[in-house]
């Protein structure tokens, strides 16, 4: 393969990364903006939604991939009837890519207005940690 080729593929995947990180960062701010226009209901409504499937999930993911979570964030656009439309993610662990391809296929939630964006985002940086001594 010629330099000029390679070249040509790096900066075509150079630009696709870009291109993703915009596009994954203006849904994560739909998600903020519209999440914070739900009711203390709907609030109350997708949060155990979120839960519920991170609880089916995690497990699951865990041992399909070997891999622990990463931090990582997954954002979907639902549609009328409350299932993934599209979805972004930021992460490209093992664990994170199982867990958006759950997300795009089991996640629901009927959301008051269509188009709407939710994430969820996972940090294990509060972890919690035991010392017995």
């Amino acid at each position: 393969m010629g330099m000029l080729a390679v070249f040509l593929m790096l900066m075509f995947d150079a630009s696709a990364s870009s291109v993703d990180q915009t596009n994954f960062e203006r849904a994560l701010a739909k998600a903020h903006q519209m999440e914070a226009t739900l009711s203390e209901a709907e609030q109350a409504n997708l949060f155990q939604a979120q839960g519920q499937f991170i609880v089916d999930t995690f497990s699951g993911c865990i041992n399909k991939t070997g891999s622990p979570p990463e931090e990582f964030t997954v954002v979907v656009e639902l549609q009328t009837d409350g299932t993934v439309n599209k979805a972004w993610r930021q992460g490209d662990g093992f664990f994170v890519k199982c867990f958006e391809r759950e997300m795009i296929h089991k996640f629901t939630f009927k959301a008051p207005d269509i188009p709407f964006y939710t994430a969820i985002e996972y940090s294990n940086e509060d972890k919690i940690e035991f010392n017995y001594d």
